[in-house]
């Protein structure tokens, strides 16, 4: 079931600004510095595909799997020819194949909001690398979301005679480290003349170093580095991203 449907319409046009180029670059940096050169790799939580395709240019061979059938619809659509892409889900997954590298970007491990869920993930993930292999993944960090708590936002895009406001209101409960993000979308279609609005609610976890740590040793991960996300500097409270690697 692809619970976000309506928001993964115009999942794109939303995040048209965001540097996937960059974000494959670091990423990229992040695997030279672990020896991980031209390897197979699974994105999980690939999206429309654009991690995965500029990978595929860098020389990896990558699988992609997404809990979302409207975005993979778009992904195979554009870049099907060469990548082959899943539904999945980050906590059941089964894929007859193992990998040398598995990323999960984009906050994927921040929507597993229960312990649970982070639970069946670290399983999956697991049970799903070579030895010696790594899973790198970003998250909303807990010390940088309590220091300087979400607001509220309203983003506007204008594209292709589309108008669409965004419209995010955060609430934080402290007690389960989870933030729910209230969205409003309003879709002004200018052609047609037409204006929808949608609401969807994203549950997201802020997770803090030493709960990762926890669960690397349950699943037997060798703990190897935490980063603010963009860098190659220890997280502070200063930071609300933070990406992990762990190795099997």
């Amino acid at each position: 079931m692809d619970h976000f449907k309506q928001y993964s319409k115009y999942y794109d046009l939303i995040y048209k600004d965001k540097d996937y180029v960059s974000e494959v670059s670091y990423l990229i940096d992040i695997l030279n510095k672990l020896g991980k050169k031209n390897c197979n790799l699974l994105d999980i939580g690939c999206g429309t595909g654009k991690h995965a395709n500029l990978l595929i240019k860098k020389g990896f061979a990558v699988d992609g799997i997404d809990i979302s059938e409207t975005m993979l619809e778009a992904a195979v659509s554009n870049y099907g020819s060469s990548i082959s892409f899943e539904t999945g889900d980050i906590r059941n997954f089964r894929i007859n194949k193992s990998f040398d590298v598995i990323t999960a970007l984009f906050h994927v491990m921040s929507y597993q909001v229960t312990n649970e869920d982070l639970d069946a993930s670290f399983k999956s993930v697991y049970s799903h690398l070579n030895p010696d292999g790594y899973f790198v993944f970003d998250c909303w960090y807990g010390p940088g979301v309590m220091n300087n708590p979400p607001t509220i936002k309203i983003k506007r895009i204008n594209d292709s005679g589309l108008e669409i406001i965004r419209i995010s209101e955060p609430v934080i409960d402290y007690v389960r480290s989870v933030v729910d993000v209230n969205y409003q979308i309003i879709v002004n279609d200018l052609k047609n003349k037409s204006i929808n609005t949608f609401y969807e609610k994203h549950p997201m976890r802020y997770l803090f170093k030493n709960e990762i740590e926890f669960l690397a040793e349950k699943y037997m991960f060798k703990f190897k580095s935490c980063y603010a996300w963009m860098t190659f500097n220890e997280p502070t409270r200063n930071d609300w991203y933070a990406v992990f690697i762990l190795q099997k």
